[in-house]
């Protein structure tokens, strides 16, 4: 299925959000930590004043599988950096803690 990875970043306290509408397993909710742990690693920036808000808009109801791990990295990279992800690329596949992509 293809959809679109959406990162905000909001003063805050650390948190890690992720908007349930869609609904979202709990395999892509740990994927979704591990790509923001990943971001921060990559861009050697310490959010912890900030929270992060991961939003996935899909023609579906569901979301399962840690298969947006790799677009979620991507696109959490831009928001810490203050940059836009090119609406024309696209990226699937798990991140892992090294921050390969699987």
């Amino acid at each position: 299925m293809i959809g679109t990875v959406h990162v905000a970043l909001k003063a805050g306290t650390g948190n890690v959000l992720v908007n349930t509408n869609p609904f979202v397993e709990p395999d892509t909710q740990y994927s979704v930590r591990e790509a923001v742990e990943v971001a921060e690693n990559f861009t050697n920036m310490n959010i912890s004043n900030k929270d992060i808000i991961i939003s996935f808009d899909i023609n579906g109801t569901v979301i399962g599988g840690p298969s947006a791990g790799a677009a979620t990295t991507v696109t959490a990279i831009a928001a810490m950096e203050g940059k836009n992800v090119r609406p024309d690329g696209a990226i699937t596949g798990t991140i892992e803690e090294e921050g390969y992509i699987g």
